[in-house]
């Protein structure tokens, strides 16, 4: 049988079982009375017992590279359900940034897709293992969740049914190109300072679940910069679904992360800048931009807005070059999954676990006075912000990483659970993922001692 017949016979089983099984109730077992709780809980505390990854503040150092991974047209894109691509708009980037003091290092990576599959990134972590000797746990890869990049990269059932069936030579090509922008980036550190920045750009973000409901209205970003002052790099964050490029488009695009980095790029010479864009907390936040004749000029005007916002403000927190970086990343067990059929019914888990992951991880980067907080999933807005707050609490700038090394689906906090909206029947881990992400996030957070200075504010 054909990948492509399977595929169909699978969906159609989906569909018809539950007429013959029945649908069960929603579990709303508390976190701390199940199994998977107790293994993450465990990782954690084992985590907490460990020496902690964290060097004496040193010199900064960074390195970059922008790798074009563009397939080639007439393969699916992602992000709708698969359609061929008839022509390329931007060239789809593989974007890395290695930061150094000397003792350690990491490599955070943007790429211009939908999201990152568990065997993208096991792929890409093996080949760079491959070539430098960067620690398993101090690469991030997250993808900028355009819905207008390339297909053809997920083997699960439903990342096919997103992106199109897998094709190994488009695999190959994603995988080697972001390997080869993490190796350039981690053998060509160079002395930098860096400074936090954050301004409000919340005019450009609706709540698509809620009418008139919260937004984060946070642009961050960090600017790194020669000794003597020449940008050479920008991280950008921003919490809006990019998703202004409808169904009906057929070109390859970044959407308007692509125009945000292109713009920054654009401020030196775009060979000597790298500007990466991190997608923050989108679950609920659809883009609202300026108008325009078309979707590629709203697109264009809401990324040059932005970038221009970044170009102009004014850093928050002092320039550094002397600082702490360090890396956590702990496997996370996840909740039996519970795929929904109404607010209130659910299919048989066995189905799910046939279906969707068993584990995933989360990591926490830090970078300084600044941490990344990287989930495997569409993360609500108010936990994004919650956890932001918390971070701020203790001392730090956090920048909420989505999308980031694997994909879960939608983390939405509890009370909307039983909502009958598109995110709530995304929401693949039950009532309490929200809780339970917050909770082992947290504990992450809690294990990194505030720079000295910070601690006394």
């Amino acid at each position: 049988m054909s990948r492509t017949k399977h595929l169909l016979s699978l969906l159609c089983a989906v569909i018809a079982l539950p007429l013959v099984t029945g649908c069960l109730s929603i579990d709303y077992t508390p976190l701390d009375q199940q199994p998977f709780f107790h293994k993450t809980e465990q990782a954690l505390n084992a985590l907490a017992l460990k020496a902690p990854d964290e060097s004496s503040p040193g010199p900064l150092r960074i390195g970059t590279a922008k790798v074009d991974i563009t397939p080639p047209i007439g393969l699916p894109l992602a992000g709708y359900g698969a359609r061929t691509s008839t022509g390329i708009h931007d060239p789809i980037l593989a974007r890395a940034l290695a930061v150094s003091n000397g003792q350690n290092t990491v490599v955070l990576v943007s790429l211009d897709l939908l999201a990152i599959t568990d065997d993208l990134f096991d792929s890409v972590l093996r080949k760079v293992r491959a070539d430098v000797p960067l620690p398993e746990d101090h690469l991030l890869i997250t993808a900028t969740h355009t819905h207008s990049g390339p297909g053809n990269i997920g083997k699960r059932f439903w990342e096919t049914l997103a992106a199109g069936p897998y094709n190994d030579a488009v695999f190959e090509r994603t995988t080697d190109g972001t390997a080869r922008a993490v190796i350039e980036a981690y053998r060509h550190l160079r002395p930098a300072t860096m400074a936090y920045g954050r301004v409000d750009a919340g005019e450009f973000i609706l709540n698509r679940m809620i009418r008139g409901g919260p937004i984060d209205p946070d642009l961050s970003f960090l600017a790194f910069k020669t000794p003597e002052g020449r940008p050479i790099a920008y991280l950008v964050n921003f919490s809006a679904h990019p998703t202004l490029l409808r169904s009906t488009n057929r070109l390859l695009s970044g959407d308007f992360p692509a125009v945000v980095s292109r713009i920054l790029e654009e401020s030196q010479a775009p060979d000597e800048i790298v500007a990466l864009y991190i997608s923050g907390a989108v679950a609920d936040q659809r883009a609202h931009p300026p108008n325009g004749k078309n979707v590629f000029e709203r697109a264009e005007r809401m990324g040059r807005e932005l970038a221009e916002r970044i170009l102009t403000a004014e850093s928050r927190r002092p320039v550094q070059n002397n600082l702490e970086v360090s890396s956590d990343r702990i496997p996370l067990e996840l909740p039996p999954p519970q795929i929904k059929m109404n607010a209130s019914h659910r299919l048989p888990i066995w189905m799910g676990r046939a279906l969707l992951d068993r584990s995933s991880s989360i990591q926490v980067v830090r970078i300084g006075r600044t941490l990344f907080l990287a989930v495997p999933c569409d993360l609500g807005s108010e936990i994004g912000m919650s956890l932001k707050h918390y971070a701020g609490v203790k001392g730090f700038d956090a920048i909420v990483a989505g999308f980031a090394n694997d994909y879960i689906g939608y983390v939405i906090s509890g009370k909307y659970y039983s909502s009958p909206v598109y995110e709530a029947f995304m929401s693949f881990n039950g009532p309490y993922m929200g809780d339970y992400l917050t909770f082992a996030i947290e504990k992450m957070i809690n294990r990194i001692k505030p720079e000295q200075d910070d601690a006394n504010r």
